[in-house]
């Protein structure tokens, strides 16, 4: 009897896990060690940018590409570590990891340690909405 209890919890726990995954941490980071982080079609805001969490458990190499299919249409990639979020939200000078800078379309590889980091697709420099119409991110 005893057994078919702590099998029963085991199934329970398994099939409903916990939804926070923040392991402590502000928000709900997605743990990312092996996938795709962005594909497909995006909109980034005017004067906007987006981020996208990466907390990674082992070394892992980011590879990703954009373009916004339009040689007048830039936007900056860039990798940071995610404890200077704010400061580069708050537009101060922050340690980048990788960047692509303002271009149409961009590339990225880079070997990442186990920690956490950001990903950010940057429009803060343009009036106008930019879509990216096509992009593809993963860390293997």
């Amino acid at each position: 009897m005893v057994v078919l209890v702590i099998l029963a919890a085991i199934q329970l726990v398994r099939v409903n896990p916990p939804d926070d995954r923040t392991n402590g941490r502000e928000g709900k980071n997605i743990l990312w060690t092996n996938g795709t982080v962005i594909s497909g079609t995006i909109e980034v805001e005017a004067v906007g940018y987006l981020t996208y969490p990466l907390n990674l458990n082992k070394r892992v190499t980011l590879n990703g590409f954009f373009t916004t299919g339009d040689s007048s249409k830039r936007l900056a990639c860039s990798i940071i570590a995610a404890s200077e979020l704010n400061a580069w939200k708050a537009g101060k000078t922050v340690p980048i990891l990788n960047t692509t800078g303002p271009v149409p379309r961009g590339f990225i590889k880079r070997v990442l340690e186990p920690g956490y980091y950001t990903l950010i697709i940057d429009n803060r420099t343009n009036n106008e909405k930019i879509q990216i119409v096509e992009s593809h991110f993963e860390v293997n």
